[in-house]
């Protein structure tokens, strides 16, 4: 739902072409703690040493050569430290992508880009990246994703054993909980 609904405020809000409307979620395409090149337009896995784990790096949903990855970093898989983004995953041209809602958000970035490079089109990717996290950050902000959630609970919010089993033994043990989140109260 997030990838959709950013998709279509791309199309309906920003001006995207409506062909990036084709373009569906796709699950299995990244994983949390991914890096992005915003600049080159690069998704990849980078190491705690900040090594480029080579045959990671997309452009697109196109797997790039790690001879070209590697040229497009001056020879070396190395990125250095002022080009990394902080924890909080902002830097100076690499944003790192920690959270479970990420996963749409570096699928679409992935796919518009797809879209353009597929069809021809000339783009700038710093803008491309921005539209597309102002996009995702107003599915959160403006509190569509709540409003599904609420609507329909029994499909969004997973009951799993493990999880009362684990909150059942935390309380057993007396063990003090509190709950740590950025969305609204009255969500929560």
């Amino acid at each position: 739902m997030i990838f959709n609904t950013a998709r279509d405020i791309l199309i309906k809000h920003y001006k995207y072409p409506e062909g990036i409307g084709k373009y569906d979620y796709m699950p299995g395409f990244a994983i949390r703690g991914l890096h992005y090149d915003i600049q080159k337009s690069l998704l990849m896995k980078i190491d705690a040493f900040h090594y480029i784990q080579l045959g990671t790096a997309y452009r697109g949903l196109k797997a790039v050569p790690d001879e070209e990855v590697i040229e497009s970093y001056g020879g070396t898989p190395h990125i250095p430290l002022f080009q990394m983004s902080d924890f909080y995953g902002k830097g100076p041209t690499m944003k790192q992508f920690m959270d479970i809602f990420s996963l749409p958000e570096m699928t679409l970035i992935s796919c518009v880009t797809d879209f353009f490079m597929t069809n021809g089109i000339d783009f700038d990717p710093v803008h491309l990246y921005k539209d597309t996290t102002d996009a995702v950050r107003d599915v959160h902000v403006k509190g569509m994703m709540y409003d599904w959630i609420e609507k329909d609970m029994e499909h969004y919010i997973l009951h799993r054993e493990e999880v009362y089993a684990v909150l059942k033994r935390l309380v057993r043990h007396n063990k003090k909980l509190f709950l740590i989140t950025n969305s609204p109260f009255s969500f929560v």
